[in-house]
């Protein structure tokens, strides 16, 4: 362990695991507590904050002020903290031994006023103090259980829906049921919006909500309007496409099941393409559209002689969809 002055006002301590960090801290604050004139120190440690990541560390901190003043109130520089601290402070062993004992009856009977505690207490101290300028009720609680706090938020918008004033967001929530509904799930929106409110607590999130700031709520409207518009004008063309090679197949005698590898293969790939299911062409699909899969093992000569008869027209419009996908599916997605 080192310390580096970084200059008359900061001290770092570089220290590994197990070096004695804690007695260096401790030693530290008693430093500080006994560096005044003796009628002052009763008063001093009230001065001092110290700040820890957790309630173990600042317990263990207290607990070790405690038990080092005790020591040095007993047997004076006799000690390791109280060597240290007598050769600092330049004092001699009783009257570091008295200053010890002051401390120690201040800070027992003051023990509230020896902060020593985590930085989430700290600043729970500073905003209850500051509750009236910060527009805070002054009996406010702390919630630390995210879901608690997320459902509890949902439950509070979703009571605003229809209330008189909230026109704007009733409209929001409804479009937002309705765009559920348009894709085939559920109205019940209070699950979409618990997702959406666990994003809030992301490390990334307000970066972008401060991109997101200028935009009022008829611009997201307007915005998410034209996206879904957007996004089924590129699911109209790839059902129109899908459509065509069904027709195609059709017309050519063909049924799904005809194609190589029956329930897996490029008819049913069609078919669910002209449903509106947009899916990733498999192997079996393309085994027949690029290679020479035609049927399988028990198809009829006539169902083989229609599949090649049929490929050239379903290759093309295959062709068609993959060009379609590879310029859209990206901006699609992000949409989506």
């Amino acid at each position: 362990m080192h310390f580096v002055m970084d200059s008359s006002r900061f001290i770092i301590c570089r220290a590994s695991a197990g070096s004695g960090k804690t007695y260096t801290l401790v030693r530290q604050f008693l430093l500080l507590a006994f560096s005044a004139q003796e009628h002052d120190l009763p008063s001093r440690f009230k001065k001092i904050l110290a700040i820890t990541f957790t309630n173990k560390a600042a317990n263990e901190m207290k607990e070790r002020i405690l038990r080092e003043l005790d020591n040095i109130a007993d047997h004076g520089a006799d000690t390791p903290m109280g060597n240290d601290l007598a050769s600092m402070l330049h004092l001699d062993s009783n009257t570091l031994q008295r200053y010890a004992t002051i401390v120690r009856q201040a800070v027992l009977h003051n023990y509230s006023d020896l902060a020593v505690c985590t930085i989430d207490s700290f600043m729970h101290r500073i905003v209850r103090t500051f509750a009236h300028d910060l527009n805070l009720p002054m009996n406010f609680d702390v919630q630390i259980d995210n879901d608690n706090l997320i459902q509890s938020a949902v439950d509070d918008l979703m009571a605003l829906a229809g209330a008189e004033g909230q026109e704007e967001l009733t409209e929001m929530l409804c479009d937002f049921a309705e765009s559920r509904m348009t894709d085939g799930k559920s109205y019940m929106i209070e699950h979409e919006l618990t997702s959406l409110a666990e994003e809030l607590f992301k490390e990334q999130t307000p970066y972008f909500l401060n991109l997101l700031k200028d935009i009022d709520s008829p611009q997201f409207r307007d915005i998410h309007h034209r996206m879904v518009a957007e996004n089924r004008a590129y699911e109209r063309q790839l059902k129109a496409l899908g459509q065509q090679a069904v027709d195609t197949f059709v017309a050519a005698g063909l049924s799904d099941t005809d194609f190589f590898h029956s329930s897996s293969g490029a008819g049913v790939y069609f078919r669910k393409l002209a449903n509106g299911i947009i899916a990733e062409p498999n192997s079996y699909v393309l085994a027949y559209l690029e290679g020479d899969k035609l049927g399988s093992a028990k198809s009829s000569p006539a169902i083989r002689q229609a599949l090649a008869d049929a490929k050239p027209a379903l290759s093309q419009l295959f062709e068609q969809i993959q060009q379609l996908r590879s310029t859209g599916e990206t901006l699609y997605n992000t949409r989506q």
